[in-house]
């Protein structure tokens, strides 16, 4: 279901595949939706009924045990898209869905921009970052 803002009535979306989903986040202004589920990120269309691009993340395995999905967020300006799982934190161009980088980061279960999109806080279970984001447009 959708609620439209501007009379906050509701719609029923049916989309053309089953989706499942660890995340979601819609991006405003391209009008799309960005869902992860596991090592896979998808951008659709808003109606959920178009798949515009499709990833698979190339995450190694730890001990024999796949990387976990931990979370997520989208930058304030909507540019980047980051995500934390536990050995890994990815950093995707989100209009796109182009991977910019993925850092080896044992024990990530925490990321997030502040508010400017100045600097982006990883945690972990032992400790924490702030690293200026040198990503942005200045």
């Amino acid at each position: 279901m959708r609620v439209r803002e501007a009379d906050h009535s509701i719609e029923v979306i049916r989309p053309l595949e089953n989706l499942t989903w660890d995340a979601v986040f819609f991006h405003t202004s391209s009008d799309t939706y960005i869902l992860i589920n596991r090592h896979e990120v998808s951008l659709l269309s808003s109606d959920l009924t178009k798949v515009i691009n499709r990833i698979q993340l190339p995450l190694s395995s730890r001990n024999g045990l796949p990387p976990y999905y931990c979370q997520a967020t989208l930058s304030n300006d909507g540019k980047l898209l980051v995500i934390a799982y536990n050995d890994w934190v990815v950093i995707l161009n989100s209009p796109q869905l182009e991977v910019m980088t993925i850092e080896k980061v044992p024990s990530a279960c925490f990321v997030e921009f502040s508010t400017a999109d100045q600097f982006l806080l990883i945690g972990t279970w032992e400790k924490g970052y702030i690293l200026q984001n040198n990503l942005i447009d200045n």
